[in-house]
């Protein structure tokens, strides 16, 4: 159809600008949750949000924006009824910005934001080494929307717990939710560890992008868990970011 042959089209005019100072990407995401409702018997869920990536030079910033909230206005979801009559509750994370994470490659540095379980939001910085080798190429490729991608894998104890499918010709090394020292623009990811899977939907290179998207409101209300390897609190405001 038409969309989707623009979507080629501006796909395929990319790879000659492989060196974008800037892009923004969305994809599609979801995260499948399974609980245990009665011993043998699991029951499962899906989650679905809409991931964002900007990058203009040095800065990278992603986050997921859930598409959930309007079906759980208490906050919680509620599973089937076991069989001793409890019906199980899982409270959700309702913020409208979810897993920030945002890097610079002059100074090496991260930010983040994560909630992977019960327990409140960690707000940690600190540095990162984007040479370290966590991916193991293979040698297969598969065409993605007209993208030729090739296939990576990150693996833990013999076991893949990381799987992308990426587009060489695109320089950004980073995907959503802290991944990083990708080969190329990441189209397809699937995490086995995390129950996360997302495809890219859509993106646009070399055009103007907000600063202010790059520190945003999480940001500036958040107490940040400082790593050793930063030298002082002030590592953590919005001028050491936007300045560099």
């Amino acid at each position: 159809n038409t969309m989707r042959n623009i979507f080629i089209l501006m796909l395929t005019l990319c790879t000659i600008q492989s060196k974008a100072q800037t892009i923004e990407a969305h994809y599609t995401v979801k995260r499948n949750f399974s609980i245990e409702i009665d011993p043998g018997k699991t029951t499962s869920i899906d989650f679905n949000y809409e991931g964002v990536i900007y990058k203009s030079n040095a800065k990278i910033i992603s986050f997921l924006k859930p598409l959930y909230l309007s079906d759980y206005p208490s906050g919680e979801v509620d599973f089937p009824m076991s069989e001793t009559g409890a019906i199980p509750q899982m409270p959700i994370d309702m913020d409208t910005m979810q897993f920030v994470f945002l890097y610079n490659t002059d100074s090496l540095r991260f930010w983040q934001s994560s909630y992977y379980s019960l327990g409140p939001k960690i707000y940690t910085s600190s540095t990162y080494n984007p040479n370290t080798p966590i991916w193991k190429i293979l040698p297969e490729t598969k065409v993605i929307n007209g993208l030729e991608c090739k296939h990576a894998v990150q693996i833990h104890k013999s076991k893949i717990i990381m799987e992308i499918w990426y587009y060489p010709n695109i320089e950004l090394s980073f995907g959503l939710m802290g991944l990083k020292n990708a080969p190329g623009l990441v189209v397809e990811y699937i995490g086995n560890r995390t129950n996360f899977t997302y495809t890219l939907k859509d993106f646009k290179i070399n055009e103007p992008i907000n600063e202010q998207i790059f520190w945003p409101e999480i940001f500036k209300k958040a107490k940040f868990n400082e790593n050793t390897n930063l030298k002082s609190d002030k590592d953590s405001k919005k001028s050491s970011i936007m300045n560099q």
